[in-house]
């Protein structure tokens, strides 16, 4: 049970020290830097061991949506997010990407977007921390053809933002400067 900052024995949760093991496995994943300190906004500051030059850059665990391909080809999971009556709605779902389409199955009595409504799409696997990875998709949800026999009932949704991430290949952020 998680207590508020500076109460009791649920110190250790709320103030993050349950993440002491997440500076050390970036430092094995990123080229064995030593960290000296982290924090939530900025990124890593590591010392380099060239005299203990210490930098302060951004780790990303951002990849190409063309890297995630097959997870969209074969789906773990896979759910939709919106908002019906006010209120947030999340289903899982069946996927099928044909063609740079998303298209999403949802089950009877299942809720399902209405047309036009804004959802989110989330597909992952994996369990272990360098093992998840996601695709999430942001977009309009559209009728798509469906035959009566089947259970489903399919939505395309026409993407306005993609992103993806896989923790296994974390790395430093690439200067812009």
């Amino acid at each position: 049970m998680l207590r508020r900052r500076g109460t009791g024995p649920g110190i250790r949760a709320a103030t993050g020290i349950g993440f002491a093991a997440f500076p050390r496995a970036i430092g094995q994943a990123v080229q064995g830097l030593t960290i000296v300190g982290w924090g939530r906004m900025k990124g890593i500051v590591a010392s380099a061991g060239d005299g203990g030059a210490v930098v302060s850059r951004e780790v990303t665990v951002r990849v190409p949506l063309e890297e995630s391909l097959d997870l969209l080809e074969r789906p773990a999971r896979a759910c939709v997010g919106f908002i019906r009556d006010g209120q947030p709605q999340i289903e899982p779902v069946h996927l099928r990407y044909e063609g740079g389409r998303y298209l999403v199955g949802i089950g009877p009595g299942a809720f399902a977007p209405d047309p036009s409504d804004e959802l989110v799409l989330v597909v992952d696997e994996g369990v272990l921390f360098f093992e998840l990875r996601a695709v999430y998709v942001r977009g309009v949800a559209r009728p798509a053809p469906s035959s009566p026999q089947e259970r489903l009932r399919w939505v395309e949704v026409e993407p306005s933002r993609t992103s993806s991430w896989h923790y296994g290949r974390m790395r430093w952020k690439r200067d812009t400067g």
